[in-house]
């Protein structure tokens, strides 16, 4: 049975990957499917008990949790004061995060 579900979990992250790949692509040509693709990559890390590897958690805001395009639904700052930081800020709720970099 815990083989099962290592392989499910694996097929899941391939899945996961898979998705990424063309929400990042379809993003540029439409946006509602790469923003479906996304809500897809949720779906499945919630069912299958995954946790998003780091590249894939920066396609979400930490605040209303919806998915966002860097540059398309959120502005993206550099930083210096107090440390070194890149600032994400949210469109659609003006959620602010910091991602610090030292």
């Amino acid at each position: 049975m815990k083989n099962v579900r290592k392989i499910q979990k694996k097929i899941a992250l391939e899945r996961i990957q898979i998705l990424y790949l063309n929400a990042i692509h379809y993003s540029i040509i439409n946006k509602e499917i790469g923003l479906r693709q996304l809500e897809l990559i949720k779906r499945l890390s919630l069912k299958f008990n995954l946790r998003l590897p780091y590249p894939y958690k920066l396609f979400f805001c930490k605040n209303c949790k919806m998915p966002i395009f860097p540059g398309i639904d959120s502005k993206i700052r550099i930083s210096n004061i107090p440390r070194l930081h890149i600032k994400v800020i949210c469109l659609k709720c003006n959620g602010v995060y910091r991602l610090f970099l030292n």
